[in-house]
């Protein structure tokens, strides 16, 4: 038998809204919040899974 590394990577993803005078300041606010574990995504925010070995990534949607 051979032995294999294999990458998961998640993707999540959340809208937040949120009052800014700007787009930058808006994501500004939004990153602090974030980096400060006010913003937390989770199973909920899932979108999909990918799978690579290599340079052959396999996507896995998440309806699948």
């Amino acid at each position: 038998m051979n032995t294999y590394e294999v990458e998961i990577q998640e993707t999540l993803t959340r809208l937040v809204t949120v009052e800014a005078s700007s787009p930058d300041e808006a994501i500004r606010k939004v990153s602090a919040n974030y980096k400060a574990g006010e913003i937390v995504l989770d199973s909920e925010n899932y979108i999909d899974s990918n799978f690579a070995h290599g340079k052959h990534p396999v996507c896995l949607d998440k309806s699948a």
